[in-house]
C-alpha cells in the first residue's frame, strides 16, 4: 500500500499498559486485515471485518462479536480523547485544499462514529446464531443455587459479582474496574445505596441503585469484609494453595472463566451463561417490574432507546415469572437471598 494508506500510530497498542491483553490482540487482527484493504483505514467497514474474522479466520460468531464489541469501545475511547480526528486531519493535510481541511476530516469522524454505532449499522454474520441466551427466572434461580453451593471466598466472591452483574445490570469490564468504594455510594436522587460505576475502557460512568434488589449490597459488604479489602480492585483472585487473595483486579478473562463454571441445564442440555445473558435479563426484570424506559436506559448506561428496547426483547424473552406473583418479590424471594 502507498504512504497515505498507512495506518495511525496508535493502533500499535502492544506497548500501551492502559489495554488489556484481549483489547490489543483484537485490535491487532483489525489492524492486520486494514493493512489488506485498497482503501483508507478510516473508512471502516465492521461488516466486512466480521465476516473476515468468522470465514478467514474461523471464529465462532460469539467470538466475532466480542472482537467487534472491544474495537467498538476502543475507537470510542480514542474518538473521546481526539486522537481519531488529529489522524484524519494529518491523511488528509496536503490532499484537500485547506479550508476545506475542518470540513472533511469531521464528516470522516462523523462516518467513523456511524460505522462503530451497531444501532446505525449493525453487523450480521452468516448463518450467526444470537450471541445470548434468553433467560427465564427458573434458569436464574438455577444459576443463582449453584452459585450458593460453593462456600467461603469463593462464595462470597462469586454471588456479589453475578448479583451486580444481574441486580445492578453492570458489564463485565464493569466489573473488573470497580473498587471497593465504588460498591458503597448512594443515589443522589433519594439517598439510597448505589454502586458507582467508575469511566474507563469498555464502560459508562453512573451511579446504579441497589434497590429493588437491597441483598446485593450486603453480598459486596460481606466479600469486602471478609476478604479484608479496604481500597483498591474490588474484585480479585485467589492464590492457589496460600489461602491469600491477589492484589491486583480479576480480568474480564477471568471473570468470563468463573462464570462459564456455573452452567445451568435447560431442555437443550447443559447451558453456558454468558455476561450479555445477564445484563439483557436485568433489564427484562426492571421492565416487566414497571420500571421506565428512561430509567432503565439510565442504569444500564446506554445512549439509545433502541438498545433499550433490544435488551428488553419481546414476548420470546418473558422471565415466566409465576402468574400473579410481583417480579421483584420473586427474585428477592428465591434469587437474592
Amino acid at each position: 500500500m502507498d504512504e497515505q494508506q498507512q495506518l495511525p500510530e496508535w493502533f500499535a497498542i502492544q506497548s500501551e499498559e492502559r489495554w488489556t491483553k484481549d483489547l490489543r490482540v483484537r485490535v491487532d487482527a483489525l489492524a492486520t486485515w486494514l493493512r489488506r484493504q485498497d482503501q483508507p483505514w478510516y473508512a471502516l467497514d465492521l461488516q466486512a471485518f466480521g465476516v473476515h474474522l468468522q470465514e478467514e479466520a474461523g471464529h465462532a460468531p460469539a467470538t466475532v462479536y466480542a472482537y467487534l464489541s472491544s474495537v467498538r469501545a476502543w475507537l470510542r475511547e480514542l474518538l473521546e480523547e481526539g486522537v481519531v480526528l488529529d489522524s484524519v486531519r494529518n491523511d488528509l493535510r496536503g490532499r484537500v485544499p485547506p479550508d476545506r481541511l475542518d470540513e472533511e476530516a469531521n464528516a470522516i469522524v462523523t462516518a467513523i462514529k456511524d460505522a462503530i454505532d451497531p444501532g446505525k449499522t449493525p453487523v450480521e454474520l452468516p448463518d450467526a446464531e444470537p450471541d445470548y441466551t434468553r433467560l427465564t427466572a427458573n434458569d436464574l434461580v438455577a444459576f443463582f443455587d449453584s452459585i450458593k453451593r460453593r462456600t467461603g471466598l469463593t462464595l462470597l466472591r462469586d454471588r456479589a459479582i453475578f448479583g451486580l452483574m444481574l441486580g445492578c445490570g453492570l458489564r463485565i469490564h464493569e466489573i473488573v474496574q470497580l473498587s471497593a468504594v465504588d460498591l458503597f455510594c448512594w443515589d443522589p436522587r433519594n439517598y439510597e445505596p448505589a454502586v458507582h460505576v467508575p469511566p474507563g475502557f469498555g464502560s459508562t460512568e453512573r451511579i446504579v441503585p441497589y434497590h429493588p434488589f437491597p441483598t446485593i449490597h450486603d453480598w459486596a459488604r460481606d466479600w469486602v469484609r471478609v476478604a479484608e479489602i479496604v481500597d483498591g480492585p474490588a474484585f480479585r483472585g485467589f492464590i492457589p494453595r496460600q489461602h491469600a487473595i491477589r492484589p491486583e483486579a480479576l480480568s474480564a478473562r477471568a471473570v468470563e472463566k468463573i462464570l462459564g463454571g456455573y452452567k445451568i441445564e435447560r431442555g437443550e442440555g447443559m447451558v453456558k451463561i454468558k455476561p450479555m445473558d445477564l445484563r439483557r435479563a436485568y433489564a427484562r426484570i426492571l421492565y416487566e417490574g414497571g420500571i421506565s424506559l428512561p430509567e432503565i436506559q439510565a442504569r444500564l448506561g446506554l445512549k439509545g432507546a433502541g438498545a433499550v428496547l433490544n435488551y428488553i426483547g419481546g414476548d420470546e424473552a418473558d422471565l415466566r415469572v409465576p402468574f400473579g406473583q410481583d417480579v421483584f418479590e420473586f427474585f428477592n424471594l428465591h434469587v437474592f437471598n
